[in-house]
């Protein structure tokens, strides 16, 4: 059988498992054989085994990629406390007599009662059904199929602009709600987006829309560098856990909405931006009622380990991000005057094909760090957590391709230590992506839905309860900038 092709070799094997099968049954093989005889013929055997091979890439496919024998499942929820783990037994709250009874005999913490009001994440999460339960498809299709909320279209959006004392500008976006909140009060979400993100980016539309629409006023910060229309004055663009232009924002809206209260959200990088923001300086979360990260890695060492491996490809994104580095940077010439003034070998780090490389070879010494791992440990968040003490909620995808279970043993820990913590891991969703139902076209955006759940019940929780510290003046950083507002128009 050497030499021959697959044609041939299956033919060939075919025709003896036949001449066996007629040794044995003679009588059957007479009515058989012209029924199969077709299949002697080489272009018919070619034809079939093609379709045939078609058939089962196409089942595989199903199987390993789409994940189509797999059922949508409750999020997995992880949080410290006694009447919490009577609830987890008891299928995590579903509302039994058993699970009721032993909450009123342990006392919920504040957080332990918003997430029992929070029905959505002991529901069941059924992603898109065709293509929802691969985390590839989740992450790549949320940039196209998240549209925004007919909301933001009605909404009215203004721009504004602060001036930090090194001349950096710090640009953010203000949506006005478009109705009261239930609660009676004032209430403002302030956004840190994911890495290059800013207001415009597909998963913040998707969710400025619903929350406007809910009664809330969102405002999001634009990342240094990232927007054509804001210049670049200073010589730095945003970092993984840089707060300098968050904490400028907040100070600002601060002054702006002196009556409102306020939730913190951060997206993916963003996430560890606003919970490094929240921890490094405990007295800037007087402001706030609760918090909320989502889809973030916590730990930037930990994240350069990750984002080498490849069993969820990571490699490959990890190039596509540091191509998105290399390409802003270029962008502005301040940058790149200054990369060659600190020492920055260009060409090394244009031959960077990952983000390990690129931090290795151009952030670790742009901002004057003589290591690389204290760079990055400088940019993580991780070590700041156990100083948040309002109420936060941690969330995460298992199939997540970017931040997977590599990383999820830090928030996990946080929760079983500290009672204001929760950390959710949904089964599905990807990175940002949490597309809902539908054949092959989602009706929803799940994430939107748990955000504004959570807010909700975050916000009555919370000023019920008067839990609200004292909002004595924080540190500011406004006394670090030019305060003068600089409106822009659009």
């Amino acid at each position: 059988m050497r030499g021959g092709g697959l044609s041939e070799h299956v033919s060939t094997y075919f025709n003896i498992v036949l001449e066996t099968f007629t040794d044995y049954y003679p009588s059957s093989t007479e009515s058989l054989l012209p029924t199969i005889s077709i299949y002697n013929h080489d272009e018919n055997l070619r034809t079939f085994y093609t379709v045939l091979f078609i058939v089962l890439f196409v089942l595989y496919i199903f199987k390993r990629v789409l994940h189509l024998d797999q059922m949508g499942e409750r999020p997995l929820i992880t949080m410290k406390g006694e009447a919490w783990e009577v609830l987890k037994k008891d299928g995590c709250g579903k509302g039994s007599a058993d699970a009721d009874t032993a909450v009123d005999a342990a006392p919920l913490t504040v957080m332990q009662q918003i997430m029992k009001k929070c029905p959505i994440f002991r529901e069941v999460y059924k992603p898109t059904w065709f293509w929802g339960k691969s985390g590839h498809i989740q992450t790549c299709l949320f940039g196209v199929m998240q549209k925004p909320h007919k909301a933001v279209e009605v909404s009215e959006c203004k721009p504004y602009q602060l001036t930090l004392k090194d001349g950096s500008i710090v640009s953010f976006h203000v949506y006005e709600a478009l109705k009261p909140h239930q609660s009676g009060e004032e209430i403002t979400l302030l956004i840190c987006p994911g890495i290059f993100g800013s207001y415009n980016k597909s998963y913040v539309q998707s969710t400025v829309g619903a929350a406007v629409a809910k009664g809330y006023r969102f405002v999001c910060l634009d990342h240094l560098g990232v927007l054509e229309d804001v210049p670049l004055k200073a010589p730095r663009l945003f970092t993984y856990g840089s707060t300098e232009e968050y904490a400028a924002m907040c100070d600002k809206v601060f002054e702006m909405y002196p009556d409102s209260k306020f939730i913190a959200i951060g997206y993916s990088m963003g996430g560890n931006q606003m919970c490094k923001y929240m921890g490094e300086k405990t007295d800037r979360q007087k402001k706030f009622l609760a918090a909320l990260s989502i889809c973030q890695g916590y730990d930037c060492i930990k994240a350069s380990i990750g984002l080498a491996r490849w069993d969820k490809m990571q490699v490959l994104y990890s190039y596509i991000l540091t191509q998105r580095w290399i390409a802003l940077v270029e962008k502005h010439p301040i940058v790149m005057q200054a990369a060659v003034e600190r020492g920055v070998n260009w060409k090394d780090v244009r031959a960077c094909r990952g983000l390990g490389q690129f931090d290795r070879h151009f952030s670790t010494k742009f901002y004057g760090y003589e290591k690389f791992e204290d760079f990055m440990r400088e940019n993580s968040c991780a070590q700041h957590l156990d100083n948040i003490d309002i109420p936060l909620l941690l969330l995460n995808a298992i199939d997540d391709p970017l931040i997977g279970p590599f990383y999820h043993d830090i928030p996990r820990a946080v929760a079983e230590r500290k009672d204001n913590v929760a950390f959710v891991e949904t089964h599905h969703g990807g990175h940002l992506g949490y597309f809902e139902n539908g054949m092959f076209f989602p009706r929803e955006v799940w994430i939107d839905s748990a955000i504004l759940q959570f807010c909700d019940n975050a916000v009555n929780t919370v000023l019920n309860k008067g839990q609200l510290p004292s909002e004595s003046p924080s540190t500011s950083s406004l006394g670090e900038m030019d305060a003068k507002q600089v409106p822009v128009e659009e």
